[in-house]
């Protein structure tokens, strides 16, 4: 009986050791689904908030106003107060626009040239344009004081304020002209392809909303078409624009960063243009500059655009099939001077002394202006 007794305990104090070690373990696996559950809790609770923070703000964005789509054949006085409302809207969105990868590259700095002073964006580096704001607080210094010279003397001779003169500026990149010469009083209408340039054009138009700057966000050449465009790597804000057989080949391209562009004829702003004082037109696009002076052939020789400053790039106009001869002969031929020295300067270049010109900045005036 004793022993029977003894087995009897030994028998229950087994399975007691055991349900205790069940239990203790089931406790602990208890404990870990519940962390485990707390924490994916936590996060689904922060994802919530995160998309009911940005519904809420999207639906504030809503009951204000939405940008309002503008279509070039219909620009006028109207649409580009609407791009002017579309970027005002931009800035007042409270950062639903952000683009963070954007963010991430550029820096708010102090411009400054002679008398002028304003905070615009530009790229953190791998950028000349960015390297030369950031180093000296301008950028063409040299050229942007012959730009002054040239719209005070168009001002004086044509006795008009400076808010009743506008300036083109093709290929506006991050903004140094447009916004600089907007500083001073004149109206501009910035062409800028690259959405990541557009992006900080409008950044810093936030920063300057008394500005009266138009961005569109489209390149000019001959035909309504879409292109790409290949930033390089070390000076991001310019690019080359492919287009036709030249896209296709680049479309899958991985050595530089890509943009699909869109590009609208210049033709489409002519009854606009041609009913103001369009005193500039400062073009400097990549080697694009031959398409553009082609779509904007009319605007140019028709109503005598005063003075045009655009970027001579001998190997990249040849890249975009532009023949250098022929492209100069269109402002020799329609009664243009062309310099490589100030539009004032009365030291103008023939074609073959401009042929040797591997790249410059050419200064053309319309030479019976100057009478």
């Amino acid at each position: 009986m004793m022993i029977n007794t003894e087995k009897d305990k030994f028998s229950k104090k087994y399975f007691i050791n055991k349900k205790k070690k069940t239990t203790g373990n089931k406790k602990k696996i208890f404990f870990i689904i519940f962390v485990l559950f707390f924490i994916n809790y936590i996060s689904i609770f922060n994802i919530m908030k995160k998309i009911n923070n940005i519904s809420k703000r999207m639906k504030r964005f809503e009951n204000k106003e939405k940008p309002e789509e503008i279509l070039d054949v219909e620009f006028d006085e109207k649409a580009k107060n609407k791009y002017i409302k579309n970027q005002l809207l931009f800035c007042n969105s409270n950062g639903i626009f952000s683009i963070p990868s954007i963010e991430n590259k550029i820096a708010k700095v102090k411009a400054h040239l002679n008398d002028i002073s304003f905070n615009m964006y530009v790229y953190k580096d791998n950028d000349i344009i960015g390297n030369s704001i950031n180093s000296s607080g301008s950028y063409e210094a040299t050229s942007t004081n012959h730009v002054i010279k040239s719209l005070n003397y168009y001002s004086q001779k044509k006795k008009l304020s400076k808010n009743d003169i506008t300036i083109l500026d093709i290929g506006a990149n991050v903004g140094w002209y447009s916004f600089y010469l907007s500083k001073i009083g004149y109206e501009l209408i910035s062409f800028e392809v690259s959405h990541t340039n557009d992006y900080i054009l409008k950044k810093t138009f936030c920063l300057n909303q008394d500005s009266n700057v138009a961005i569109i966000n489209k390149g000019i050449g001959f035909k309504e078409e879409k292109c790409l465009l290949q930033h390089e790597p070390n000076n991001v804000g310019n690019g080359i624009i492919l287009c036709g057989d030249n896209y296709q080949m680049s479309i899958n391209s991985k050595e530089y960063l890509t943009e699909n562009i869109e590009f609208t004829k210049l033709s489409n702003y002519i009854p606009y243009l041609s009913k103001k004082n369009l005193a500039l037109i400062k073009l400097d696009v990549e080697g694009s500059e031959g398409k553009v002076i082609n779509s904007g052939i009319e605007l140019i020789t028709k109503y005598h655009v005063p003075f045009l400053l655009v970027e001579l790039n001998v190997n990249l106009l040849k890249m975009q099939g532009t023949d250098i001869k022929t492209f100069l002969e269109i402002f020799i031929n329609n009664g243009y001077l062309i310099s490589t020295q100030d539009f004032l300067s009365k030291r103008y270049s023939s074609i073959d002394d401009l042929l040797k010109i591997p790249r410059a900045n050419l200064y053309i005036v319309y030479s019976k202006f100057l009478e």
